[in-house]
């Protein structure tokens, strides 16, 4: 019989939640290394990725239907705005649309934005004129935006820092955006 897992302890709620991230990330690298999926960015994504072990096969089957199953979707939202899906940049699945926005937790955020800031890979993908602000917690591109955001609260009071980019920046009359809520 196989000993139980060690139990994580985490310093606040939250925590285990964030985790989930990480857990996704190491997930999908060991898929790639595996050759299950292809994704030249995620190296950068996930510091120390080499170290990351290999998950078992069951794992990287299911990272790979889920990056399937995103792919497939967002092909399809982008065939119902009329735009070609093979015409797009092959770029990880999250930037092959002509305006992006993320939002997630502050500590994700600010992981994501020094890696983009850190490889030049990344940069170039998102764009070339990158700004970040407020400690890391947002990130700006033409196409690539990052915020930090706890959406667990009153949704006025949450997305109310975002209105104005999502007035101006993101909708400048083309539909072809997605607004991820992670």
């Amino acid at each position: 019989m196989f000993p139980p897992p060690p139990q994580r302890s985490f310093p606040d709620g939250d925590a285990a939640i964030r985790s989930t991230d990480d857990d996704a990330a190491h997930a999908r690298v060991s898929a790639v290394r595996k050759g299950y999926l292809k994704d030249p960015y995620i190296q950068y994504l996930v510091p120390r990725s080499h170290l990351i072990p290999t998950r078992p096969p069951l794992i990287n089957v299911g990272t790979y239907v889920r990056s399937e199953v995103i792919d497939r979707l967002i092909f399809k939202w982008l065939d119902l705005l009329g735009e070609s899906p093979q015409a797009q940049i092959e770029l990880p699945v999250n930037t092959r649309l002509s305006k992006y926005i993320e939002l997630d937790f502050p500590e994700i955020i600010s992981k994501k934005a020094l890696s983009i800031r850190k490889h030049s890979a990344l940069g170039q993908a998102v764009g070339s004129s990158i700004t970040i602000e407020k400690g890391g917690t947002v990130l700006r591109s033409e196409v690539f935006n990052l915020f930090a955001a706890d959406l667990r609260g009153e949704p006025s009071k949450v997305l109310q820092p975002l209105e104005s980019l999502l007035s101006k920046q993101f909708y400048d009359g083309s539909p072809s955006g997605m607004l991820e809520l992670a």
